[in-house]
C-alpha cells in the first residue's frame, strides 16, 4: 500500500514539475513573440516616420525658399508642392492630390487665405485654432501633421498638415497648411506598409506582412486612421509612438496565432493542464484500482485460510471418530456386541459425512471449472428423487434427536438429474442440521405451486436476517454471527445448491419462517407433455465470486 502511495505522490510531483516547465516554455515563447510584435510596430512607426518628413519637407520647403525670395507666396503654392511630393512618393493618393483646402494663416494679424473658400465657419474655426494651439506648444516641431477635431462629436477628425514659419526672433508668424480627410493619411500608410517588410528576413522567413502581422494606426480617440489589409484574432501585440511628426499616434502590431510556429522553434506550446491532469487521474485510478485489488486479494487470502480451516475442521471430527473406534475394534475393546454395533454405526455415519464434504468440494470444483460439465437428465417425479437424499442425512438427525418431517405431494414430474437432486437436498438438510437447535423438527416438503413444483427445507434455527438472504449463497459466504462460532463449516454448501439449481434451470431462495427459522426453497418447472425422457442439460457455473 505504501508504495502505490509513493507512486501517486511521485506521479503528481512529476505532472506539477511538467506543468511547471510548460509554463515556463509558455511564458519564454510569448516573451519572444511579444518581442517580434515590439519590433514589427517600431519598424513601422520608423519608416512611417522617415516618409512623412519626406512628404512634408517636399511640400513646405519650396514654401519656405519662396518666402525667402519674394515674400509670402500665395496658399495655393502648397497645393502644387504637394502633388509633387505625391508623385515622388510613386502614390496616386488622390486625397492628398486634390486636398480638402489649403490655407495660410498670418499670427499677429489674424489674415487667413483658405484655397478654395467653400469650407463653413465652424470648419474653418476648428482648423483656425489647431493651427493656432500648434503654434503655441513650446518646442513643437516646424512640420508635422495634426488632427483637427470634428464639428460633429461622432465623425472622424480632419489631418491638418502643417509648416510654422518663424519671424526674425524666432517666434512663430505664420502658418502654411493643407487639409485632408482624415482616411487619406490611410493611403500613406497603406503604400509604406506594403513597401517595407516589418520584421527582419531571418525572422519573417520571407514571408509577406499580411500572413504574419496585423498592423493598425489609431488616434488618441481610438480613430484608426489605417488597418493592414488582412485582419485575424490578434495574438501577442506590442504597440510604438509614432513621432512628433504625428504627436499621439499610436502604431500597433499583432502578430498571427498561426504564425508562432514559423517565428519560434516548436511553435507556441499549448496549454498541458488536460493531459496532466488526466495522466494524474488516470494514475490515481490505477492506484485506486490497485489498492482495491490489493485489499480484495487480502481479503480473499482471509477467506481462503478460514475456507481451508474450516474444511480441516470438518475433516478432523469425522477422521478423529473414525480412527478411535476403528483403533478399538482392531485392539478388542469393544467386548458386547452392543458396542460394535454402535461403533459400526459411528464409522458408518461419520464416512457418510466425509463423503458428503468430499463430494461438495469436487462438485464446487467442477461447477467453477470453465469447462462446463453436462448432466443426463431425466423425466422424474420430484418426490421421489428426494428418497436418496434423505436416507443419507436420517442417521445424523436420529442421533441428535432431530425429527425429519417429510411431506410430499406425489405427480409433480420435472425434468431433472436425480443425482443433482440429492447433492440439493442432502446440503440443505446438512445446512438445517448444522445451524438448527438439537431436537428441532426439520420439514421437508415437495408441493406445487402453479406451474412449478417447489422443493422447502424448513428448520427452527436462527433464521437469515433480510439484508444477508442473497449473500449467503455467495461461495465461502457465512453470517457474521457464526463466524466466530464453534459452528463448522466451510461456505461452500448453499453455492452448490444455487450452482446446480441453475444449470438444471431452477429458481433458489429463502424466507422466514413464521415462529422462528429459516426455509430454503428450490423452484423446478414441471414437465410439460412434450419433454423427453432423454433430454441432456448443460451445467453453468454462475460461481463467479468476488470478495466485497
Amino acid at each position: 500500500m505504501g508504495l502505490i502511495v509513493l507512486t501517486i505522490g511521485l506521479a503528481g510531483w512529476l505532472g506539477y514539475q511538467a506543468l511547471t516547465a510548460a509554463a515556463s516554455h509558455r511564458r519564454v515563447a510569448e516573451a519572444v513573440l511579444h518581442d517580434y510584435a515590439g519590433i514589427a510596430a517600431t519598424e513601422f512607426a520608423r519608416v512611417s516616420r522617415t516618409n512623412l518628413h519626406d512628404v512634408l519637407d517636399e511640400t513646405f520647403s519650396p514654401v519656405a525658399r519662396r518666402l525667402r525670395g519674394r515674400g509670402s507666396p500665395p496658399a495655393e503654392a502648397v497645393r502644387w508642392e504637394l502633388d509633387d511630393a505625391m508623385r515622388d512618393q510613386g502614390c496616386r493618393c488622390p486625397a492628398f492630390r486634390d486636398p480638402t483646402a489649403v490655407f495660410r494663416f498670418e499670427l499677429p494679424s489674424g489674415e487667413t487665405e483658405f484655397d478654395p473658400d467653400t469650407l463653413g465657419l465652424s470648419v474653418r474655426g476648428a482648423i483656425l485654432r489647431t493651427a493656432t494651439s500648434v503654434s503655441e506648444r513650446p518646442g513643437q516641431a516646424r512640420r508635422g501633421i495634426a488632427l483637427v477635431p470634428p464639428s460633429d462629436p461622432t465623425g472622424p477628425p480632419l489631418a491638418l498638415g502643417y509648416m510654422l514659419v518663424d519671424d526674425a526672433e524666432g517666434s512663430p508668424e505664420s502658418i502654411y497648411g493643407f487639409v485632408v480627410e482624415v482616411e487619406a493619411l490611410g493611403e500613406l500608410f497603406q503604400l509604406w506598409y506594403e513597401r517595407q517588410t516589418l520584421l527582419p528576413p531571418p525572422i519573417a522567413g520571407g514571408q509577406p506582412n499580411d500572413s504574419l502581422l496585423f498592423v493598425t494606426v489609431s488616434e488618441p480617440g481610438g480613430h484608426p486612421l489605417f488597418t493592414s489589409p488582412v485582419a485575424f484574432s490578434t495574438g501577442p501585440t506590442a504597440s510604438a509612438p509614432l513621432g512628433a511628426y504625428l504627436p499621439d499616434v499610436e502604431v500597433r502590431a499583432s502578430l498571427r496565432p498561426e504564425a508562432a510556429a514559423q517565428l519560434v522553434i516548436g511553435g507556441l506550446p499549448g496549454s498541458k493542464l488536460p493531459f496532466l491532469l488526466t495522466l494524474l487521474l488516470l494514475t490515481l485510478g490505477i492506484g485506486v484500482a490497485a489498492a482495491v485489488q490489493l485489499r480484495r486479494e487480502q481479503q480473499f487470502q482471509r477467506i481462503r485460510a478460514d475456507f481451508v480451516s474450516g474444511v480441516s475442521h470438518e475433516l478432523r471430527t469425522p477422521l478423529a471418530q473414525i480412527r478411535m473406534f476403528a483403533e478399538l475394534q482392531e485392539a478388542g475393546r469393544l467386548v458386547t456386541e452392543e458396542d460394535r454395533a454402535r461403533a459400526t454405526s459411528i464409522i458408518h455415519r461419520e464416512s457418510r459425512r466425509l463423503t458428503h464434504l468430499v463430494e461438495n468440494i469436487l462438485q464446487f470444483s467442477r461447477l467453477r471449472r470453465s469447462d462446463q460439465s453436462r448432466l443426463p437428465v431425466e423425466r422424474m417425479d420430484l418426490a421421489e428423487a428426494l428418497t436418496d437424499g434423505m436416507e443419507a442425512m436420517r442417521p445424523l438427525f436420529v442421533q441428535r434427536g432431530d425429527r425429519l418431517v417429510v411431506e410430499r405431494e406425489p405427480g409433480l414430474e420435472v425434468v431433472t438429474n436425480r443425482h443433482a437432486v440429492t447433492r440439493i437436498l442432502v446440503n440443505l438438510l446438512d445446512n438445517a442440521f448444522k445451524y438448527g437447535p438439537a431436537g428441532q423438527s426439520v420439514v421437508v416438503s415437495v408441493s406445487r405451486s402453479g406451474e412449478s413444483a417447489r422443493l422447502m427445507v424448513s428448520d427452527q434455527g436462527p433464521g437469515v436476517p433480510a439484508e444477508e438472504r442473497e449473500r449467503i449463497w455467495q461461495p465461502y459466504r457465512r453470517l457474521d454471527r457464526d463466524a466466530g462460532s464453534a459452528t463448522p463449516g466451510t461456505g461452500i454448501g448453499l453455492a452448490v445448491v444455487r450452482g446446480l439449481a441453475s444449470g438444471l434451470g431452477a429458481r433458489t431462495w429463502v424466507e422466514a419462517v413464521p415462529g422462528g427459522g429459516a426455509r430454503f426453497v428450490v423452484e423446478f418447472d414441471l414437465a410439460s407433455p412434450t419433454d423427453g425422457d432423454t433430454a441432456e442439460t448443460v451445467l453453468t457455473s454462475d460461481l463467479q465470486w468476488q470478495p466485497s
